[in-house]
């Protein structure tokens, strides 16, 4: 019993260890920031991961950038460019000694829509966790080794998150019917092309449709079709719009899925005929960003 107490009283100290303490005594490795406290790895502790280890990692995790346990250009810089870094905030590119540092982002959105994308379109039983495993390997293999080796970057860049959502979904897709958890049947053949005609086409072509269209009413007032003959079949149908701009992008829009525009857009788009008795619906975007270069 006495030594159930003696035992007991090394754990009820008062005394406090810093963190810079802790980490000189163990030796860490790695340390991982999700304490939204701004600032908490500081230089000494910065320093002396870089003093025990070859390649020190540290992840600042905290949202947002103002939280973040410390900047990109403090991990690198007082590491001399040792660091495997990774923020939850963005940080700008680091410059050492005429070599530059892209720090990656270390942000769920490189897991959540493809996990939801595989279990949605498969209709998943339930979702176990090894598929959390199986999309982090995924994202893991997206980096190439340009962006490993020359600029440190430990994550893919966010431009590719599309595609990659589309590469875990396949192993959702995978997973589930190798074990007998999606619902969804027959298993698609191709995989990779039931997928892609699966998802919203990019939002960035789609406004880029949207604008050509609505610069191409307003030509048409100007200019006849034969001046502009790639776009008749574009004028011809809009053309009836051209004296209320809000019919006119409406109408744009709601046509933006339409077998004639498959030059412009990822795919085209079949309404569900629920749906169709209703009405086309129209997607809900901000003004501004219709403007927005």
């Amino acid at each position: 019993m006495s030594s159930i107490r003696l035992h007991g009283k090394s754990f009820n100290s008062k005394v406090k260890v810093s963190m810079s303490a802790a980490i000189k005594r163990s030796q860490r490795k790695r340390i991982k920031g999700a304490s939204t406290k701004g600032g908490a790895f500081t230089k000494e502790i910065i320093q002396e991961m870089a003093k025990n280890n070859e390649r020190p990692i540290i992840f600042a995790l905290s949202n947002p950038t103002k939280n973040s346990e410390c900047t990109a250009e403090q991990a690198f810089k007082l590491t001399n460019g040792k660091v495997l870094f990774a923020s939850g905030s963005p940080f700008e590119n680091v410059e050492i000694n005429g070599k530059i540092y892209k720090p990656g982002q270390g942000n769920n959105a490189y897991i959540f829509p493809g996990i939801s994308l595989g279990c949605v379109l498969f209709k998943a039983k339930h979702i176990p966790d090894k598929l959390f495993l199986l999309a982090a390997r995924r994202v893991a293999a997206s980096v190439s080794e340009k962006s490993l080796y020359k600029y440190c970057r430990l994550y893919p860049r966010l431009k590719n998150i599309r595609e990659i959502s589309v590469q875990i979904a396949m192993e959702v897709g995978n997973y589930l019917y190798h074990h007998n958890l999606a619902t969804l049947h027959p298993e698609p053949d191709d995989m990779v092309r039931f997928l892609s005609l699966s998802v919203y086409p990019n939002v960035e072509v789609y406004m880029c449709a949207v604008r050509m269209c609505v610069s191409v009413a307003d030509a048409e007032k100007k200019f006849s079709h034969k001046e502009l003959p790639e776009y008749s079949l574009l004028t011809s149908r809009i053309s009836c719009f051209n004296s209320n701009p809000k019919l006119q992008e409406m109408y744009i829009r709601m046509n933006v899925y339409s077998t004639d525009y498959t030059d412009v857009i990822n795919k085209p788009y079949e309404w569900p005929p629920q749906d169709s008795k209703q009405g086309f619906p129209v997607p809900l975007l901000e003004r501004m960003s219709m403007e927005d270069e």
